[in-house]
């Protein structure tokens, strides 16, 4: 009987080990998801975006910027992909610093575009 008590604590840890490792899996995989999804979106919007442009038109099609900067006359709105890297992946030590899609608008005192940048850091 200790024998076939001792295989069933060791299967039920084996089959708790695999649960933790797939559920591990699936968060990398939906955190890494989430990551290539705003950076499709930052990217799509920079290759529509048009000097002219409104702040609510850029909006519409990057979404809420991470940061608002405001230099008079001037403001910037900026977005990086690199913020949506997930937690996992920076406790890991897999998410870097580099090869990001970044941009950044400048709007004038009128509310339109007047330079844009962007593209991978």
């Amino acid at each position: 009987m200790k024998r076939s008590a001792a295989k069933r604590i060791v299967k039920g840890l084996c089959v708790a080990l695999c649960a933790l490792l797939l559920v591990f899996g699936l968060e990398l995989g939906r955190e890494r998801l989430v990551y290539r999804s705003v950076s499709k979106r930052i990217e799509s919007a920079h290759q529509q975006l048009r000097p002219g442009m409104t702040k609510s038109e850029v909006q519409n099609l990057a979404g809420d910027p991470l940061e608002m900067i405001e230099r008079k006359p001037d403001e910037y709105w900026r977005w990086s992909a690199r913020e949506y890297q997930g937690a996992l992946w920076q406790r890991l030590g897999l998410s870097s610093m580099k090869g990001h899609y970044d941009l950044i608008v400048q709007f004038n005192g009128e509310d339109k575009i007047t330079k844009i940048f962007g593209g991978v850091n």
